[in-house]
């Protein structure tokens, strides 16, 4: 927090590409009003000014896309790589909600990717189980083909995962796959696991890019203070998952 300085009775700020602010304000008590004997209102006027050389880059989700749904996988950012804001993978979210730990996506929070337990050299997204009452989770999506046959295509996902312990569990849900929901115990090395079945029929939905796509979730599963690590996710046709790539980058990605 700081103390903007006015001049006159305007300030100023630089606000970077995509940046956010929240600004409050300190007024002096307003006289009633006559009728309603509310404060007499206040007039704010704000102007802004683009500086065309400080332009931002702008991500070419529509490409990422594209090269996800025309790949074998079909998931975008797998390996959570790229990261327009840092600490938080592209495609990905945590959980949100009243009680959430508000530092996830910082490093030692129960929601970050940790540099310290990689998978083929890419740094894993660490969830930990916090509260019972409480969902510690991410989401995410896939973009699969559409259909040449108009049926629902048999569909299988794959990740790699460890725990902290021996035994700690992930809970598996994808929504829009039938069969789609399961729980794996893991173990304290990396292993890959597996769920298939058959895309709903219900059609797409516009996810948080507004593209239409389908979800995914992942979260490490009861008691609390349950620790796991997740990366290398596959989404793909078939029964049996194959071998692991990422359709989804290209060089200059």
């Amino acid at each position: 927090q700081r103390e903007m300085e006015l001049e006159g009775e305007a300030c100023k700020d630089k606000i970077e590409g995509y940046g956010v602010r929240a600004y409050r304000l300190k007024l002096a008590a307003c006289p009633a009003d006559g009728v309603t004997g509310l404060p007499t209102p206040v007039t704010v006027a704000v102007s802004m000014k683009a500086v065309p050389e400080e332009t931002a880059p702008r991500v070419d989700v529509t490409g990422i896309v594209r090269r996800a749904r025309q790949g074998k996988n079909h998931m975008p950012n797998p390996c959570f790589g790229r990261q327009f804001n840092k600490g938080v993978p592209d495609f990905f979210l945590p959980n949100w909600g009243p009680g959430h730990d508000p530092a996830r996506g910082q490093k030692g929070s129960s929601w970050w990717l940790d540099d310290q337990n990689p998978w083929n050299g890419h740094p894993s997204l660490c969830m930990v189980y916090t509260k019972p009452e409480l969902s510690t989770g991410m989401g995410g999506a896939f973009y699969p083909p559409v259909s040449g046959t108009g049926q629902p295509p048999q569909l299988v996902f794959s990740f790699y995962a460890k725990g902290a312990q021996e035994g700690d569990r992930v809970a598996v849900t994808l929504p829009f796959v039938k069969g789609g929901s399961q729980t794996f115990a893991l173990t304290q090395d990396w292993r890959r696991y597996q769920v298939a079945g058959v895309l709903r029929p219900a059609g797409p939905h516009p996810d948080f890019t507004g593209n239409p796509g389908y979800t995914i979730r992942i979260a490490p599963a009861v008691p609390a203070g349950t620790r796991i690590w997740v990366n290398g996710l596959q989404m793909e046709a078939g029964v049996s998952a194959t071998e692991f790539q990422d359709d989804s980058l290209v060089n200059n990605d």
